[in-house]
């Protein structure tokens, strides 16, 4: 019990309890400081103190817990109150913490605290702290516009309320950050091919309060491979060779078309060699670098060639003359556009270009050995097959100027003119009819021997070229030979006014006999088939001079005459 004397009508009573009940007496006392009046009291409780150490904790998207001390003094509960600015609600609660749920994510929520006596009514000074709920989790994040060093991501607000957003990315060295008002984000200055995790956060109004991260992983697309190339193109195979691109990759995915056909192939190194492809056919190879997830690609990098053609088959001439010739082939499996022919004679090339499986070829020079090239072009009009090549002579021109330059009874000399054009040497032939002969020579003449006498014979004489093979049109001349000289020539039964001559036919073949006599100023000549002759009406004691010459079947062609003198009888 305490006291106090004032004259005045009023007190200010200090040092009292918080939050207690006090009785309060007030008395009148009169001038003589002993006579007091009725006492008038009344019951007052003061007021609690504030709540110390008020803290929020266990903050999600929908609850939070506030925790607090309680006040010096004394109090008999604490009245509770948020307010999210439109929504209030209040709360009496007799312990120092209070866990609030349903809230709304991201929402700044302003919390006072008041110990309240015991009287239900008297309150302290009220604590009050503002505190965002966590915002919700970003929706639907994902990104647009990859390239090599950029990408778009994009994501749907978060259920509630949230400030800005936070975006943080990682290559798993460095770490950049950048804060947004939008849902999207263009990042830029990003290395092609590499692996990024993007995270994206949330923040409520005190830009502090973060709510759950949403991370997605993506990769940047590789850039283009460099120089790419072929280093080797094979009828059924082409090699192709290129340069890592700039930034990362993680493998290289090759695909390959002749415009029906699709077929790929992925690679680690920077080339590829790629088999079982149609010779003289167009392909288009695309090379393409691939990220580590498999499925980023960078952009294809294109080339478009053709294999070589396959080689030209069963290549053969035909109708091979003394100028030109046509050669015929198969055309190469596989494909092709057109064919190549070269030719030369070891000094001036030349060259035509044909869509046919043969040529004719002209103006070339008779018995001259040519090389023959004949190659399959692709659709490029410049990838080659293999060169199919053959070596012919063409025919020599005839022989000009064939002659006999002598003749007789067992030979003939033949000579002539070297044929315009080449030609490698000369094949000479002859025939009686019945068995033919022959021989080779080099120069333009030949002394053939060993014949029949009297007999025709066919000679011909036909330019070879180098090969020994190709021949020209052959020469012909026929001719006998000088019948042989007739024998044993014999002059009998001679008279006055006659004498009869018999000889022996001579050796090999004549066709009659020319006699011829005379006495000096009068010749007379016969042709007789027999081997006899007699001479009528002559003169007596005069002497004659008789020649008997055999001739060939030709009518002309004589044999060596032979003469005998004789007188007639007187």
């Amino acid at each position: 019990m305490r006291n106090d004397s004032v004259t005045e009508t009023y007190i200010n009573i200090s040092e009292l309890t918080a939050g207690v009940q006090y009785n309060f007496t007030v008395t009148a006392v009169a001038g003589d400081n002993k006579t007091v009046g009725q006492a008038k009291t009344i019951s007052l409780y003061t007021k609690p103190e504030v709540v110390r150490n008020l803290n929020v904790t266990e903050i999600t998207t929908s609850s939070m817990t506030l925790t607090w001390t309680k006040p010096e003094g004394s109090s008999s509960f604490y009245r509770v109150q948020w307010t999210d600015g439109n929504v209030t609600q209040s709360y009496n609660v007799s312990v120092t913490s209070k866990t609030f749920t349903n809230l709304t994510p991201g929402v700044q929520y302003t919390i006072s605290i008041t110990a309240v006596a015991d009287d239900d009514h008297t309150e302290g000074q009220s604590t009050t702290v503002s505190q965002y709920t966590k915002p919700e989790v970003v929706r639907n994040l994902s990104a647009t516009e990859i390239t090599t060093s950029s990408m778009t991501l994009k994501w749907t607000e978060p259920e509630g309320s949230s400030s800005f957003y936070r975006v943080q990315w990682t290559d798993g060295n460095a770490m950049r950050n950048d804060s947004v008002t939008e849902r999207y984000i263009n990042i830029s200055e990003l290395t092609a091919g590499v692996q990024y995790n993007f995270t994206v956060t949330a923040v409520a109004g005190d830009n502090k309060t973060v709510g759950q991260a949403k991370t997605i992983s993506l990769y940047t697309k590789p850039e283009v491979v460099r120089n790419l190339n072929v280093t080797e193109i094979t009828t059924s195979s082409v090699s192709l060779k290129w340069t890592e691109p700039e930034g990362s990759s993680s493998f290289y995915r090759v695909q390959w078309t002749d415009g029906n056909t699709m077929r790929n192939d992925s690679v680690t190194e920077t080339y590829i060699n790629i088999s079982e492809l149609t010779a003289g056919v167009q392909y288009n190879f695309t090379v393409t670098a691939v990220a580590g997830d498999n499925k980023t690609v960078g952009q294809a990098k294109t080339i478009s060639l053709y294999t070589k053609p396959e080689v030209v088959r069963n290549l053969s001439a035909t109708e091979i003359t003394t100028s030109s010739m046509t050669l015929k082939w198969t055309e190469p499996e596989g494909s092709s556009s057109f064919y190549r022919v070269q030719w030369t004679d070891g000094n001036a090339m030349r060259n035509d270009s044909v869509t046919e499986t043969y040529i004719n070829i002209s103006e070339l020079t008779a018995g001259v050995q040519y090389n023959f090239t004949v190659t399959a072009v692709a659709g490029d009009n410049k990838t080659v097959g293999q060169a199919k090549t053959i070596s012919l002579y063409t025919k020599p021109e005839v022989v000009r100027n064939l002659n006999v330059t002598e003749i007789t009874t067992s030979s003939v000399s033949l000579k002539w003119t070297e044929p315009e054009g080449s030609s490698s040497f000369y094949r000479v032939q002859w025939t009686d009819g019945n068995t033919m002969r022959n021989d080779s020579v080099t120069e333009t003449y030949i002394n053939i021997s060993e014949l029949t006498a009297g007999v025709q014979y066919n000679f011909t004489v036909t330019a070879v070229a180098g090969d020994n093979k190709t021949v020209g049109q052959a020469k012909t001349i026929s001719l006998y030979t000088k019948p042989e000289v007739v024998r044993n020539l014999n002059v009998t039964e001679i008279t006055t006014s006659s004498m009869t001559l018999t000889w022996t036919k001579p050796e090999g073949s004549s066709s009659f006999y020319r006699v011829q006599w005379t006495d000096g100023n009068v010749t007379q000549s016969y042709n007789v088939s027999v081997t006899s002759k007699t001479f009528t009406n002559l003169t007596p004691g005069v002497q004659y001079t008789i020649s008997i010459t055999a001739v060939a079947d030709d009518d002309h062609t004589e044999g060596q005459s032979t003469t005998v003198s004789q007188y007639t009888s007187k």
